[in-house]
């Protein structure tokens, strides 16, 4: 009603028409009768013409009239700028039931009474809106009067215009807020709509004035919003069609294309046109050219879960238990940070972990009571966890991070990907029909392209897309689904019930292109989208009307869950994300960190009020990474799908929206104002004092400005729930003639009295109140606290190593015992031995059961399964390398399987044993660039190797994508071995800095005496054969040479390619195929197995018996043996003979072989032992004489000894 308190404020937009503002309308103004409160002038130019028309109003000041210029700080476009000043004139008045606005075009003019009739036709009659006959005035023609309708029908305006325009319009400010002020999506055709939904409000009191006081100018000389076929003209009437189209009966459709062809030229094709035309987007280049393989990433999943909701998680599991399949990734891992009111540990969610678990998904779960202990020990924010309380989500997302991080440093080069708790990994998909689907996403050649682009610098933190419900309150999205709503009822109600529902998703999909917050009421980008309705569309094939009636009634209580039932998010089908990449910072929800430090870098913060943090500290996290710590940030639409239908039905969550917009305010003030902090060379924050002053002004103009938006759709939204219950109640419609439909009519009856709950203006005063309380000294305690909160972060996890061996190590070990459980069944309880880089060890007390968790040095290919592959069964008689018995695979989980036997930690020395494993590793072609202390054990004076993994190759099988050198990798091997052997009391990270050290630089103090060491395993690998050296030398240039047991005869070939002629004698025939492929092209080289045939030979200058005496047991044997060589030698000739010193045989082993001595041996006597060869692990028999009693048998043979040499072994 009327009242004397009501006051009257003047509304003009203007653009490009100074002269004319000047000329017509501010005089008009300046000469009313009713003097106005307020004059609010909107340019709309954008260009020079602003500032001369800026320049007009400052010089015009009425007396008693406030003046306001303003910019248009909305779409462009005339509703714009009238929305522009009518939200301003919200922010500075009381009581919006209490002022009139009245509008004025810039190029019309009022009667001096103007005003004053309007208002006392307002007060006398107790309206709202008041409308004025006027004078139409084009060029060269008679005006014509224009009288409004004497009453408000939506029918009146469907056509055409009845007779209300801007200048002949006054309304109160509380009704046009109710009505959502002018639809910006409109070019034209403003006037009709707004009056349309004005109509629609219940109780609005409507009427007209008697005499025209308005003069509109029509001139068809210069550029206007009606001018016939401006793109502005067409625009609105194609778009105004498209929202009301389903309202008008074929006689009004046919009537509206009819006037719009006679007026103004346009025709319904081309509304068809528009309709038919596919979504179209522009593509990006931002990526060019063909990616190179990209080994296959392992993903780190972090989320937090509410322990109020354990099951919201269980989708979310399932899911990933599936990507965990995926080919292309070499592993993943989840990470739960659980988050509650109690100190104990919730028991529902421990046991979905355990199921999860069993079903093969890698789940990781610091509950609770682990959060606490970690706390105490000061490795990770308690935030009062200690004391029951439950994480504000700040608080939790920095926790998450601190164990993301210490889990991540284990796991060189893995994505950290943190996910809420409430994502789906198939996101929704709009195709080129307008049809929704949920779809999968190729996720990881995504991953692959983006850590390319990483190890380039382009990419550190991506920002994923959401799908679904938007990750914002559910009062943020609330006005424009309620638009949606009213405006399908409005539809459907013209239906015919038992009618197929009319698929309108094309159109809806039209709505979107461009539109990037079309689902967002409170959108500081866009404005344009919040009164053009998308439409209800068929859930199901040949969906009647009737059904989809019942439907959204009993859906439309989801939007108070955050749900969106109208305006879901989707993604354009087929679309490349690659070629979407946006520098735009976004909600951290589905965000993929490919540089684990920056989870270090800075903990997530935001001001606290009243010991409450606010909103948006993932967006102020992603804003200091990007502006102070060189991190490069970017959004790809890798969409998820966010499920909200676990929520239930919620009030007003008055802390969560004033939370949001102080956070806002904050956030968008930190982007405004990059240089209030500097940084140093430490990537530390010093705050600017001098600019806080400025800062915290910007913060309350955010603040404020998230209020207005918030104001104005709070209004809105109150006078759309008067709508939607009169529809509910309305006598006219279908539904209200059909028992069947009282359900439906309940719900929406009891959705409407829940929104008019909510949304009572005392809540609104309230959350004005409670925004404004973020006040200068709280913000600058913020911007004090958070260099500190900064450093206070990293020093925690400068400790991360111990955080990852307390409750991470548990939880890893518990899914390696599942696994090895569910891949290779243990024989019993299974025992942990230890874990390292990539796996852990357990034992059934008979097996070993390597558990892969970690492809830490994977290729492209993952070619360390591949050869371990090639392990099974390959060896069998090692003493150092245990024979690999099995080895299982089920996606990226591994399980090697090698025998259990009881062992000693490795602390250096057992020199003979490393030398006999590397001698191992030489036969079996296996090359370990890990050799360390750690990876070894000690049994029975054996050095047993226990590490097979991603650091096993081999000259076959190859590192992909790397150069092999068999020499090399054997060199660094032996190194290492011998870095162990000498430095294994150094300490693990001593020795792991040496070993370093080593690769670079093979002079470091540390290898002094690996000359030695080398040459031993040299000797024993056959690298290089000492006595064969001395052999060569000692026979130097002779003319004709007999090898006696000459074996494969690789000596006899180097004689004989050396010029001289060589006959090789061994009696094992065996050997004959060996032999005859030596002597090809070979003319002074021979071999025979048969003794007779030696002795036919022509007498030898040299004969060489290399190590045959030492194997004859019988003395008989040695008799005939030295006869033979000195019968087949010219009397001047020389015998050279090799054997085992007898002196060393009671000197403990040598790098070449063990002694095994029976029991009594003494050196002065005869006697068999055994010998074992370490580079073959072959066991011979030899015979032991002492040196007497060989030089006794030389002299009886007829032999004298004229030169003694011995070779030196390498004492280890």
């Amino acid at each position: 009603m009327y009242s004397s308190k009501s006051t009257v404020a003047v509304l003009v937009a203007t653009a490009h028409r100074t002269d004319l503002l000047k000329a017509r309308a501010l005089p008009s103004i300046k000469n009313q009768y009713r003097t106005p409160s307020r004059v609010i002038v909107v340019d709309d130019s954008g260009d020079d013409d602003a500032e001369r028309s800026e320049q007009l109003v400052r010089n015009w000041q009425p007396a008693g009239i406030n003046v306001d210029f303003l910019r248009n700080r909305r779409t462009k476009g005339a509703a714009g700028a009238w929305n522009s000043g009518l939200d301003h004139l919200l922010r500075t008045c009381n009581d919006p039931t209490q002022l009139y606005v009245a509008i004025l075009d810039d190029d019309d003019r009022w009667d001096p009474r103007h005003l004053k009739r309007c208002l006392e036709a307002a007060k006398n009659h107790g309206l709202d809106m008041v409308a004025a006959p006027f004078q139409r005035i084009e060029e060269n023609a008679e005006a014509q009067l224009i009288v409004p309708p004497r009453s408000l029908e939506v029918a009146s305006f469907l056509v055409g215009n009845p007779g209300i325009q801007g200048s002949n319009l006054v309304c109160r400010l509380s009704v046009l807020l109710e009505a959502g002020l002018f639809d910006e999506s409109l070019p034209s055709c403003t006037d009709r709509d707004l009056c349309i939904r004005i109509a629609e409000l219940p109780g609005v009191r409507y009427g007209i004035t008697t005499e025209p006081t308005v003069h509109h100018f029509a001139s068809q000389s210069r550029p206007r919003l009606s001018t016939p076929g401006s793109p502005a003209k067409t625009g609105g009437l194609i778009r105004f069609f498209r929202k009301y189209r389903g309202r008008m009966s074929n006689a009004q459709r046919t009537e509206f294309w009819t006037r719009a062809e006679r007026l103004f030229g346009i025709n319904e094709s081309a509304f068809e046109l528009t309709i038919n035309m596919p979504a179209r987007r522009v593509a990006s280049s931002r990526i060019e050219g063909a990616a190179p393989r990209q080994s296959p990433p392992h993903l780190i999943v972090g989320m937090i879960v509410d322990t109020a909701q354990p099951e919201a998680i269980r989708h979310l599991l399932v899911d990933l238990r599936g990507l965990a399949e995926d080919p292309g990734l070499s592993g993943l891992d989840v990470l739960i940070l659980e988050n509650g009111c109690d100190q104990t540990s919730c028991e529902d969610l421990r046991n979905l972990v355990e199921n999860e678990r069993n079903l093969g998904l890698r789940i990781h779960l610091v509950d609770r009571e682990q959060h606490i202990e970690d706390s105490r020990s000061g490795l990770v924010l308690d935030r009062g966890a200690s004391h029951g309380r439950k994480l504000f989500i700040a608080d939790a997302r920095t926790v998450l991070q601190t164990y993301l991080y210490a889990f991540g440093k284990n796991r060189p080069g893995s994505i950290v990907w943190i996910v809420d708790d409430d994502m789906r990994l198939d996101p929704l998909v709009i195709d080129e029909n307008g049809e929704l689907q949920r779809r999968a996403q190729e996720l990881v050649p995504l991953l692959r392209e983006l850590r390319r682009l990483r190890a380039s610098r382009v990419v550190d933190i991506v920002f994923g897309a959401y799908t679904g419900a938007p990750p914002l309150p559910f009062a943020a999205t609330v006005r424009v689904q309620l638009v949606d709503l009213v405006a399908s009822l409005h539809w459907l109600a013209t239906q015919d019930s038992q009618a197929v529902l009319p698929d309108r998703g094309l159109e809806n999909a039209t709505l979107r292109v461009g539109q990037c917050d079309y689902y967002y009421d409170l959108s500081r980008k866009k404005t344009d989208q919040l009164e053009m309705p998308f439409w209800i569309t068929p859930a199901f094939p040949k969906e009647t009307v009737a059904e989809a009636f019942t439907r959204i009634a009993s859906a439309a209580e989801r939007i108070l869950a955050g749900e969106q039932v109208f305006r879901p998010l989707a993604i354009e089908n087929g679309i490349n994300p690659l070629e979407s990449i946006s520098d735009d910072l976004q909600r951290g929800g589905n965000t993929f960190v490919f540089d684990v430090e920056a989870l270090r870098l800075a903990p997530n913060s935001s001001p606290t009020i009243d010991e409450r943090p606010s909103r948006r500290s993932d967006m102020i996290w992603a804003l200091l990474q990007k502006h102070y710590f060189n991190r490069h940030i970017v959004t790809v639409p890798i969409a998820l799908y966010h499920d909200r239908s676990h929520l239930p039905v919620g009030e007003l969550d008055i802390e969560r929206i004033v939370d949001d917009i102080r956070g806002y305010g904050m956030f968008s003030a930190l982007q405004d104002f990059p240089g209030i902090f500097t940084k140093t060379d430490d990537l530390s924050l010093v705050l600017s004092e001098e600019l806080t002053e400025d800062f915290v002004a910007c913060v309350g103009k955010y603040v404020e400005e998230r209020l207005s938006a918030f104001r104005l759709s709070f209004h809105r939204i109150r006078g759309l729930t008067r709508i939607l219950r009169c529809l509910a109640d309305k006598k006219e419609v279908w539904w209200r003639e059909d028992k069947k439909y009282r359900a439906a009519i309940k719900q929406l009856r009891t959705f409407s009295d829940h929104l008019t709950d909510c949304y009572e203006v005392d809540k609104l005063n309230r959350i004005e109140r409670e925004a404004r309380a973020l006040n200068i000294r709280q913000i600058c305690k913020f911007l004090r606290q958070l260099p500190i909160e900064i450093k206070q972060h990293r020093k925690r996890l400068s400790n991360y190593e111990t955080l990852a061996s307390r409750g991470l190590e548990g939880e890893r070990r518990a899914n390696a015992k599942a696994i090895a459980a569910r891949l290779a069944a243990p024989a019993g309880s299974l025992k942990v031995l230890g874990s390292g880089k990539e796996g852990v060890a357990l034992s059934d007390g008979k097996h070993v059961f390597k558990v892969f968790d970690y492809w830490w040095k994977s290729s492209p290919e993952v070619t360390a399964p591949a050869f371990l592959r090639t392990l099974v069964g390959a060896y069998n008689d090692t003493h150092c390398l245990y024979p690999i018995l099995s080895f299982h695979e089920s996606g990226h989980r591994a399980v090697l399987i090698y025998p259990f036997e009881e062992s000693e930690p490795y602390a250096g020395g057992y020199g003979p044993g490393m030398v006999t494993l590397l001698a191992e590793c030489w036969r079996h072609g296996i090359f370990h660039r890990n050799i360390d202390p750690n990876n070894l054990r000690v049994v029975d004076g054996r050095v047993r190797l226990i590490d097979y993994g991603s650091d096993i190759h081999s000259d076959i099988h190859p590192p992909e994508g790397e150069k092999f050198d068999r020499k090399r990798e054997f060199v660094k091997m032996c190194q290492r071995a011998y870095l162990s052997y000498r430095w294994a009391n150094r300490g693990s990270t001593n020795f792991k800095k040496i070993a370093r050290r080593a690769l670079d630089n093979p002079e470091i103090p540390e290898l002094d005496g690996f000359d030695w060491f080398y040459e031993a395993v040299r000797r024993v690998t056959g690298q290089h054969k000492a006595q064969e050296d001395v052999v060569l030398e000692m026979v130097g240039q002779a003319g004709r040479v007999l090898d006696y047991g000459c074996g494969n005869g690789w000596l006899s070939k180097e004689f004989a390619d050396r010029g001289m002629q060589v006959l090789g004698y061994d009696p094992d025939y065996t050997r004959r195929p060996h032999w005859n492929l030596l002597c090809q092209g070979k003319d002074n080289l021979r071999f025979t197995h048969e003794r007779s045939d030696l002795l036919k030979a022509e007498l030898f200058d040299i004969a060489v018996c290399r190590r045959v005496l030492c194997t004859i047991e019988n003395d008989t044997e040695l008799q005939t043996i030295l006869g033979d060589l000195r019968t087949l030698v010219t009397e001047r000739g020389r015998v050279i003979v090799t054997m085992c010193d007898p002196h060393f045989k009671f000197g403990g082993s040598t790098p070449e072989a063990d002694h095994d001595l029976p029991d009594g041996a003494q050196y002065e006597s005869t006697f068999v032992y055994e010998k074992k060869l370490r580079a073959t692990g072959r066991v011979r028999r030899h015979a032991h004489r002492p040196e007497r009693t060989l030089r006794r048998e030389f002299a009886r043979a007829g032999l004298a000894i004229c030169r003694r040499v011995e070779v030196p072994t390498v004492d280890l």
